[in-house]
């Protein structure tokens, strides 16, 4: 997903099929409505500031399983300004995002 590609969209919801390697830089930039994305078993990397200024982001449901979810390239600052907790459901379990980080190792 190219750099700022959707940024200041209205978008609630994401699905990002699969194929998918890298979501760059601002691609979902001040998507302030943006609730949740469903992330493909492809991803390997998710650059700084992808995802910012959502303040409704709640969920993630990655396609993988958990132990793929952590192989996953999260960049520092890949998702900025975000104070909740996010709730990854992969297809073996759940795991939680907090600040950024990955908190149920």
């Amino acid at each position: 997903i190219d750099q700022g590609v959707f940024q200041h969209c209205g978008l609630e919801e994401v699905a990002l099929p699969e194929g998918i390697k890298t979501i760059r830089e601002g691609a979902f930039g001040d998507c302030y409505f943006l609730t949740k994305m469903r992330l493909p078993e492809s991803l390997t990397t998710i650059m700084s500031g992808a995802i910012s200024g959502s303040q409704f982001f709640k969920k993630i449901n990655y396609a993988g399983t958990k132990e793929q979810f952590k192989k996953i390239n999260l960049e520092e600052g890949w998702i900025a300004y975000q104070d909740e907790v996010i709730t990854v459901a992969c297809s073996d379990g759940l795991l939680k995002i907090l600040a950024g980080e990955v908190i149920d190792k």
